[in-house]
């Protein structure tokens, strides 16, 4: 009998630790995120379910990163990051264009210019229709150091007021999305500081179509799918 007490306690110990090891790893180590809008498409869809790495990005642990690592973050050019609005409210996921030192500008609403160099815009495919009302042409924007695709609706005009000028402080990033003309971003509540990013999207697990019923709600092309951040 002692034996089997003794067996069921040293079971029971290995538990906890693996369910306090699971719960400190999703907190603080990997998240899991859903995607709720069409603001990242097309390399998110609404219904993508990804995740990220925290460690080194979230508030907490990023001490901890820096004591063990002996340097700070280092975020690229074309990273996928989720971070906390500005307004403290919800999460945000969008792509980094702008790093610390970076000087902003743009030849349209949806067209970089960064640090003088101006970023190229390769027509891949026209007509595209993502949401089922709104036609999309589909570019490849690229720099010396990144690459995406994007979309861009077909029906917006190019007179639109353009977003300001400005220096990314040190400690902040620009963000934008890709679906550019359905992404609220940096060109409307300006950069997002370090302490505000939670983590860094690495792979979509799976991804679930729920709003067209012809369609599979599965979607199996999606499937532990890579994140390309540049």
């Amino acid at each position: 009998m002692k034996k089997q007490g003794e067996g069921q306690f040293h079971f029971l110990k290995v538990l906890v630790l693996a369910v306090t090891f699971a719960i400190i790893a999703r907190f603080l180590v990997i998240g899991v995120y859903k995607v709720p809008t069409s603001a990242m498409l097309p390399s998110l869809h609404m219904g993508d379910i990804a995740v990220g790495w925290k460690f080194p990005y979230h508030s907490f642990t990023r001490p901890i990163y820096k004591f063990l690592v002996g340097e700070n973050i280092r975020l690229q050019r074309g990273d996928l990051i989720v971070f906390k609005h500005p307004d403290g409210k919800s999460s945000y996921v969008k792509r980094i264009l702008g790093l610390p030192g970076d000087k902003i500008q743009f030849t349209s609403r949806n067209q970089l210019v960064v640090n003088s160099e101006s970023f190229q815009y390769e027509l891949l495919d026209e007509q595209l229709n993502f949401t089922g009302g709104e036609y999309y042409n589909l570019f490849k924007e690229s720099s010396k150091d990144y690459s995406a695709e994007i979309i861009i609706r077909r029906s917006d005009s190019e007179s639109q007021v353009l977003p300001e000028e400005m220096i990314v402080p040190l400690g902040s990033y620009y963000v934008l999305g890709d679906n550019r003309d359905a992404s609220d971003d940096s060109r409307d509540w300006g950069v997002i500081p370090e302490e505000n990013i939670e983590a860094r999207l690495d792979w979509i697990v799976l991804s679930l179509n729920w709003r067209d019923e012809d369609k599979s709600v599965f979607r199996k092309s999606r499937f532990l799918l890579p994140i390309e951040s540049n």
